[in-house]
């Protein structure tokens, strides 16, 4: 019994020894294929070969090329592709695209261009850029995290004071999604049309200069950014312009500081779009010491957009809406001001240059303390202010379809400051209304069903019409 078993164990190590030795010849490929740079896989013909699928940029690298150059390599011969270039830093990369002289960015290299789909995974640390980033169609970047430390991906516009020999293009765009050429377009729709564009995970840093942050004026569907800060940038942080970045979006997580050094134009969000998939979360911050903050955070004139979960400081106006063009269908929930140390005078400020209707405004609110806003809504399409010390909250505020001149249909929930519509099932009493309002009673019976808030010469009170 004691030699079966014996010889049972000896089987059963003899075949596990057996299967390890078959399956060495496939690893060694695989690791072959992987100092290459890519990762192993089986081919048609049941060879193991490196995949330009999914490509280690690091094996490329190295300290006489910068970080643009060795993307640029490995993409220009590689569409459809995923570009690892996490392992990336100063030891093995120069981390400076280019010069003020010498174009270097992941599509473009001298004159030479690429418009390759790709999705490239950015490394943590610094990325210093000369010229700005134009993303072709079906391109992802993806950074290590939007917060420097630890471990996040910043990319800086280039200064002296930062280590480059030069500085960012005056007025220039940090990161532009899609371009009104057919060659970094290609998606065969709309001419000039890209589509899957994508900015995530990543800091964008002006170093107090008059750049822009992101812009999409020829991003459609699919392209959208996501958890991306942007740190003292003196033009527009985030712009969606023109009829080809439609349906584009969300706009989510979005974080901007503009600092001390501002423009009176200093944007953090432009939206001049109809019908994108909206802005959804953004917290906009301007240090303005003892003076006035830039004129608006956010500015909408465009159509059928939703923006919500927004917090703004230190701007004149928190969102300007219909300043540069009518604005209809769009919809505000949750969005809240603070004066900052410069002061707010509007947390929402309907501008009267411009048609606006059919604007559906939730849950704004005005702050009240240390650095306050004067008002929580100026709307000057119908000429109506609730300003924060009787309406520091504003639950409802809807601006409706225009009758005449200033005459608007409109609905909200602050009575004591502007004609409302409520209801109960007791008689109003002598509760405060403002003159135009109408109450319902549902308890009521004949002669005490309707209520008008009429002024009796002395006072508004609630009169019983029927």
């Amino acid at each position: 019994m004691r030699q079966t078993k014996t010889n049972r164990t000896h089987r059963v190590l003899l075949g596990i020894a057996i299967m390890f030795l078959s399956c060495l010849p496939a690893l060694l490929p695989v690791a072959a294929g992987q100092s290459a740079g890519n990762n192993g896989v089986y081919n048609s013909s049941g060879s193991v070969t490196g995949s330009t699928a999914y490509i280690d940029a690091s094996a490329f690298a190295s300290t006489s090329t910068d970080i643009c150059a060795t993307i640029y390599n490995i993409l220009a011969s590689n569409p459809n592709s995923v570009i690892d270039a996490r392992g990336l830093s100063s030891a093995n990369s120069n981390m400076i695209c280019g010069s003020t002289t010498t174009t270097s960015t992941p599509w473009m290299q001298g004159t030479s261009t690429t418009s390759n789909a790709s999705t490239i995974l950015l490394p943590a640390g610094k990325i210093s850029i000369y010229q700005g980033w134009v993303l072709p169609s079906r391109t992802r970047i993806i950074g290590e995290g939007n917060n420097p430390t630890p471990g996040g991906t910043i990319i800086q516009a280039c200064k002296s004071s930062v280590g480059c020999s030069g500085a960012f293009t005056s007025g220039g765009t940090m990161l532009t999604m899609g371009s009104s050429s057919s060659s970094v377009c290609d998606d065969g729709g709309t001419a000039g049309q890209c589509s899957g564009v994508s900015i995530e995970g990543l800091l964008l840093e002006g170093n107090s200069q008059s750049v822009n942050g992101i812009v999409n004026e020829h991003a459609g569907q699919s392209s959208y950014v996501d958890h991306v800060n942007l740190h003292f940038i003196e033009g527009t942080a985030l712009q969606v312009s023109g009829s080809q970045a439609q349906d584009s979006g969300p706009y989510a997580n979005i974080a901007v500081s503009t600092g001390s050094s501002y423009a009176t134009g200093t944007l953090c969000a432009q939206f001049d779009t109809s019908s994108t998939r909206g802005l959804h979360g953004l917290t906009c911050t301007a240090a303005s010491g003892s003076g006035t903050g830039p004129s608006a955070a956010v500015t909408l004139d465009s159509n059928y957009n939703t923006i919500e979960d927004i917090h703004i400081e230190g701007f004149q106006d928190g969102i300007l809406i219909g300043s540069a063009s009518s604005a209809e269908g769009n919809t505000i929930a949750s969005f809240n001001g603070a004066g900052g140390s410069g002061g707010m005078t509007n947390v929402v400020h309907v501008s009267p240059s411009n048609p606006v209707s059919d604007l559906s405004i939730f849950g704004i609110a005005g702050y009240a303390g240390s650095y306050p806003v004067t008002n929580t809504l100026k709307d000057e399409q119908s000429g109506t202010t609730l300003s924060v010390g009787t309406n520091p909250v504003v639950g409802v505020y809807v601006l409706g379809e225009q009758i005449t001149g200033t005459e608007y249909y409109r609905l909200t929930n602050s009575p004591t400051s502007t004609p409302a519509w409520g209801f109960g099932s007791t008689t109003p009493g002598s509760a405060t209304c403002a003159l135009g309002s109408i109450y319902s009673n549902t308890g009521g019976s004949s002669g005490s069903t309707l209520y008008f808030c009429t002024y009796n010469g002395t006072n508004n009170v609630w009169t019983a019409k029927n």
